[in-house]
Parts: structure tokens; sequence; C-alpha cells
């Protein structure tokens, strides 16, 4: 167990105990350094972080020194398109080939080498204008049909509305001589220049209209 000693002044600049002997003397040292707090978490951060930016500036610096490489930016390269040509021939082996064989455009114009985004513009065409699909003049040239043929095709309705397009065609020629179009582009004519409608024809056999049906159909119903 520790016990503790009492130390006195005795009035004459000495310290004593408690049997009034004298005290050890010890010796205080004024001098002395304290100690206090340097700097803070962030302060030291940002003194670092200070530290290394001069020394990633004076790299820099050396490396951009007379006598160093100088490495120029890369160029860009211009790309060149090729244009191709195709002939009426490309033509007809494209749409035989994707007819024959079902494929899509896409996949037809591969396996001839044809540019796809060609190929989709002939379908276009062809969809919008059969005769006009090896035409690759100018565009907006004359109409194969006038408003001559307009005004012949409505005469020929109004005589006969159950007409078929092939016996309009067969009319046209007789009266305007040699027509280079495909029955579908008159069709397309007859409906949207002379606003006329179409109506298919269902065929039905003889015996169905025979008058023992159609009497006995009558009776079947009553």
């Amino acid at each position: 167990m520790s016990s503790f000693k009492f130390v006195y002044e005795d009035g004459q600049g000495k310290s004593v105990n408690e049997n009034s002997s004298q005290a050890l003397s010890y010796i205080v040292d004024e001098d002395y350094n304290g100690l206090k707090t340097i700097a803070t978490h962030s302060q030291f951060l940002e003194a670092r972080n200070r530290d290394r930016i001069s020394e990633v500036s004076e790299s820099t610096q050396t490396e951009n020194q007379v006598g160093s490489p100088s490495i120029p930016p890369p160029k860009r390269s211009k790309t060149t398109r090729q244009r191709n040509t195709y002939t009426d021939e490309d033509i007809i082996k494209f749409f035989k080939l994707k007819d024959k064989k079902l494929l899509s455009a896409k996949v037809a114009a591969k396996q001839l080498n044809i540019s796809a985004r060609v190929a989709q513009c002939w379908i276009k065409k062809y969809d919008e204008d059969p005769d006009n699909l090896f035409n690759r003049g100018k565009k907006g040239g004359k109409k194969g049909l006038t408003n001559e043929h307009k005004k012949c095709i409505k005469e020929f309705v109004a005589e006969d509305a159950s007409v078929y397009i092939k016996d309009m065609m067969n009319h046209l020629v007789s009266v305007f001589g040699k027509i280079n179009m495909s029955k579908e582009t008159v069709r397309r004519f007859m409906a949207n220049e002379c606003n006329l409608t179409f109506k298919k024809v269902y065929k039905q056999p003889v015996a169905k209209n025979s008058e023992e049906n159609i009497e006995a159909r009558y009776n079947w119903i009553l």
C-alpha cells in the first residue's frame, strides 16, 4: 500500500517533512516545451494535395523541355464513300432471288452484293409504279395517263359499270393505241384519279342458283 508524505516550507526557503527533516530537493525545468495541435485532418489533406499538384506540374514541365520528343495529335482519316452503279440486270436478279427463295430485301441484297438501302428503294419504287422501276432519269416527268385517258375511262364506265380492268385496258388501246403500262398502274389510276371503286367477284356454281334450289331455299325459310 502506498503512503503519502507531506512537505512544508519552514519559512526560511527550505522544504521539510512532517518530522522537520529536510525534504529532497527537486529541479523544475522552466524551459519545457508544451504540446499543441499542429494541424487538423482537413488541413493535412489540403496540404498533401498541394504537394502532389506541384510535383505533377514540375514533372510535366520537365517532359516538355527542349529535346523531348513531341507527339503530334492523331489525324482523322477521311473516309471516301464509294458509289455503286447498278444495271437493269442487277434489279432483275434481285427481284428473282427475293421472290424465288422468299427472302427479305436485306438478305437478298447481301447475297448479290447490293446495297440494302438501294434494294429498299427498288421495292418502294416497284410498289408505287412497277412500270417506272427501270426509269432512273429525272423525277417529275410526264405521266403515262393524262386527262384524256381519264375522260375516256369515265365515259366507258358510265356505259357499263361492271367492266373489268382488262376490258378497260383493251378499250384504251383501241382509242389511244399501244399503252406501255401494267394492269396495276391502270387500276391505281382508275382508283386515285378517277375515284372509282372495285369489287371482288366471287364465282358460284351454276347449280346453286338454279330454280329448284332457289325454290327449296325459299320454302325452307317459310
